[in-house]
């Protein structure tokens, strides 16, 4: 998921709770996400089948993320 010129990607294996921020863009399993449908809203899938979360839950405008 590009964004500007930087990429989403999760920093390290793509295990559970691996965190999530900006890098260069390379392409790699750990930068590719998809949004699939669930309910009325869509998940976003990244590393090995994993959906992007808010680390602990958090719903304040700059939380971090997690897989």
């Amino acid at each position: 998921m590009k964004i500007g010129n930087v990429c989403m990607e999760s920093w390290g294996l793509g295990d559970p709770q691996d965190a999530v921020g900006l890098g260069a863009c390379s392409g790699t399993i750990n930068q590719r996400w998809k949004a699939v449908p669930s309910g009325q809203y869509q998940q976003i899938i990244g590393a090995k089948g994993l959906c992007l979360e808010s680390r602990k839950g958090a719903s304040d405008n700059g939380a971090p993320l997690d897989l």
